[in-house]
């Protein structure tokens, strides 16, 4: 676990999604709690359960790598650990630099995964004229719809979460990357608007000290009693917001988790 922690607080903005499956029984109720209380710095998904379609290992833990393209770069110990950075250091270069058997491919995936650039990808597929045969332009062209598609579709989730902060960050790359783009532009222009209304600057101002406190919490400035307090104190003064619902759900997740412990 600290492994993977300081992997994802490390590789995260280079690509690396780091997901880690609880398989040894513990109630999928008291799981995140038992992150908050246990391992406060971690930020990567956690989930509940184990069934995956990998070759049969026997033993925990377990670490699997699983490309840029989805094929399964390696399946077995945690402990290899030169093998498992080796692995992850390759596919991390395949998204920094693209992939695939011509100059023009590896061009307009590097844009596309390496720099969320979608609207210079699709200038670069574009005037390729060479390089890249029918079928895969039209395999790049979805590519390109499906990468920006994910991306809205995050965008949509943490406005509808609360999650205000996380998302104009996203916002932001979106404006980056996606001058000229119609799709890009009108759900960022619905963003805006609903960011500017009486409703987003509430959940603004929400968000902000909710995520101050869960930072708090990260650092270990808010110990054990105290932190289940601030929690429910902010699900109180923030009631009739989004995250009001999610400091209620971290104050019951810390209770949860503390059981666990014990």
């Amino acid at each position: 676990m600290p492994r993977a922690i300081e992997e994802d607080l490390e590789l995260s903005k280079q690509g690396l999604v780091v997901i880690l499956p609880e398989v040894q029984g513990t109630p999928a109720q008291t799981l995140p709690g038992f992150v908050l209380n246990v391992f406060p710095k971690l930020q990567a998904r956690v989930c509940s359960g184990g069934g995956f379609p990998l070759p049969h290992f026997r033993g925990i833990p377990h670490t699997t790598v699983i490309g840029v393209d989805g094929t399964l770069r390696f399946d077995g110990s945690a402990g290899e650990t030169k093998k498992i950075d080796s692995a992850i250091g390759a596919e991390l270069e395949k998204v920094k630099k693209g992939w695939g058997p011509t100059p023009e491919v590896r061009r307009v995936r590097a844009l596309l995964y390496g720099k969320l650039e979608f609207a210079e990808a699709k200038k670069a597929l574009a005037a390729a004229s060479s390089g890249i045969d029918e079928a895969t332009s039209k395999e790049l062209t979805a590519e390109i719809d499906q990468a920006l598609a994910t991306r809205l579709g995050s965008l949509s989730f943490l406005l509808a979460a609360g999650r205000i902060g996380e998302a104009k960050e996203l916002m932001a790359k979106l404006e980056a990357g996606c001058h000229g783009l119609d799709t890009a532009t009108a759900a960022l222009a619905q963003a805006k608007s609903f960011l500017a209304s009486p409703e987003g600057e509430k959940e603004t101002a929400a968000d902000k000290k909710v995520t101050d406190a869960l930072t708090r919490l990260r650092n270990k400035q808010l110990p054990g009693v105290l932190a289940v307090q601030t929690f429910e104190g902010l699900a109180k003064t923030q009631a009739g917001t989004k995250s009001a619902e999610r400091a209620a759900a971290i104050a019951r997740a810390l209770v949860e988790g503390a059981k666990s412990k014990r």
